[in-house]
């Protein structure tokens, strides 16, 4: 994981007086461009998916172009992106990393020197395709019990479908989603629209518009006076 020191407890609720990501283009970037071992990488991709039976929707997704996060501040502008174009390139370094250590011997990971050569390609969000999602842990406050003792808080983990594209049937925080427009592609470009979106659907079970899942799961949460 990387980070920078200005990026660290930065005390920042996610409200539009201080989450201020703007959208600079609403346009889709162009078709990428793939030598011919992304190119096989991508086909892979998409022949496991199909074999899987995994589902693979090509909606717009936000990318970043410019950061200026600093102490009670989240800033700077997105772009936007097609769905597939992560999926089939970026996507493919966390499988093409673990798949290199269960090899063993000497790493060799030709679509990371690619995509992301050195430290500054990296940081250099404007050069590359910067896009994912974000992520909270919800923790529910409880009060003191007689069969569970001092007052506590639950903590809300979840198994992600084996049907989906990205981390299927691995444990994930809620709420956890790709960052894309939903109904305003400017006004979704705040975080905690994405966050707030995606805690409806997990934990409030309002119908996600690209459910993998036949069952909508909802989690009855207790409130309580204090």
């Amino acid at each position: 994981m990387n980070t920078c020191a200005n990026w660290l407890d930065l005390d920042c609720e996610l409200r539009p007086a201080s989450d201020r990501f703007k959208v600079a283009t609403a346009q889709p970037e162009a078709d990428l461009a793939l030598d011919d071992r992304a190119a096989t990488a991508a086909v892979h991709r998409l022949a496991e998916s199909l074999a899987m039976n995994t589902r693979l929707v090509n909606s717009p997704l936000y990318r970043a172009l410019a950061l200026d996060i600093a102490e009670h501040q989240l800033a700077g502008s997105f772009g936007t992106t097609h769905f597939v174009h992560y999926a089939l390139t970026l996507d493919l370094l966390e499988g093409e990393l673990v798949d290199a250590i269960i090899a063993g011997g000497p790493l060799k990971l030709p679509l990371r020197d690619r995509y992301l050569p050195d430290l500054a390609s990296v940081l250099n969000v404007s050069d590359r395709l910067c896009a994912g999602g974000a992520l909270a842990l919800t923790a529910i406050a409880r009060p003191a019990d007689p069969f569970r003792a001092e007052a506590d808080y639950v903590l809300l983990v979840q198994e992600r479908s084996g049907n989906v594209l990205n981390a299927a049937r691995r444990l994930a925080v809620i709420p956890k989603g790709f960052h894309q427009p939903h109904t305003d592609i400017r006004r979704d470009a705040q975080i905690g629209a994405t966050l707030r979106r995606e805690m409806k659907e997990e934990l409030f079970g309002r119908p996600d518009i690209d459910n993998t899942v036949t069952d909508s799961l909802a989690r009855a949460c207790d409130h309580y006076k204090t």
